[in-house]
């Protein structure tokens, strides 16, 4: 018998890491439901991974995306028909933009050299989440609660936070990735500290022991405070530089170094904030 793809971290609180991309998928068993967390990068590795649930639970599921970046939210087809839930910007770019982006994203893989991934995506149907969270929702699974946090902009204006309190986990989507620096393209410099900040503030993310990034290994709740605090920084020294009437793009990325991010990071949350600002 091969070994299972997931990893118990919690009681009936599932891991399954990938190696494409570091990505995570995770997966919370009630008594009466389950839901999983993001679906994979296409239809076809939805299906992989939604076969690989029913090796797990026989239980109806749901899905909840944190956000609609191909790889955590492309695969959503392959779990229908279910309750697919995220914020309402998330369902704006998977449903009115999906095209677009879809079609960007076919665009990089193809550059990359990543032929097969592209025309794997580009045979899957995207699914707009239609259970929206403005905020905050509490989901009920059967003899465990689940709450789905909204907490503002940071690596997209979209994440969404799953936080099983019964059993101290936080899935952070990427707001958090372990591993690598946090990607800025579509990110927001300024806001992703507080949204960060104030998450943690809550009770359920604050109590968040275990701490599932969006990829990489799972962490405790101080590698969360440390990005957190490394994000603020960032924000800092982006908004004094600001402040200070600078508009060369060198000078912005030299201050922003002081946030302990790389040289190649600061530089893109600065085209990203500059993008922004314009």
């Amino acid at each position: 018998m091969s070994p299972s793809p997931w990893t118990e971290i919690a009681h009936n609180v599932f891991l399954r890491r990938h190696d494409y991309l570091d990505v995570n998928v995770g997966l919370v068993v009630g008594e009466h439901q389950c839901l999983v967390v993001d679906t994979g990068w296409d239809e076809r590795h939805g299906a992989e991974v939604a076969a690989s649930v029913r090796g797990v639970t026989s239980l109806p599921w749901q899905v909840m995306l944190t956000h609609a970046h191909f790889d955590h939210a492309y695969g959503a087809a392959a779990f229908l028909p279910a309750t697919v839930w995220g914020t309402p910007g998330c369902a704006y770019w998977l449903g009115h933009l999906g095209d677009q982006l879809q079609a960007r994203v076919i665009g990089e893989l193809r550059t990359a050299g990543e032929l097969e991934v592209a025309e794997r995506v580009a045979a899957s149907r995207l699914v707009p989440p239609d259970r929206l969270v403005p905020h905050r929702e509490s989901v009920d699974l059967g003899g465990r609660s689940i709450n789905l946090l909204y907490g503002g902009a940071g690596h997209t204006d979209h994440d969404l936070v799953l936080a099983v309190p019964d059993a101290g986990v936080v899935f952070w989507g990427d707001l958090v990735e372990i591993g690598a620096d946090p990607a800025y393209e579509d990110g927001f410099p300024r806001d992703w500290g507080n949204t960060l900040s104030h998450l943690l503030d809550t009770v359920e993310a604050g109590l968040g022991r275990i701490s599932v990034p969006g990829h990489g290994s799972v962490v405790g709740l101080d590698a969360v405070e440390e990005q957190c605090e490394r994000h603020r920084r960032l924000a800092w020294f982006l908004g004094e530089g600001r402040g200070a009437g600078e508009r060369n793009p060198d000078d912005l990325v030299r201050r922003g170094l002081g946030s302990g991010f790389s040289e190649e990071t600061v530089r893109r949350a600065v085209e990203r904030l500059l993008h922004i600002e314009q």
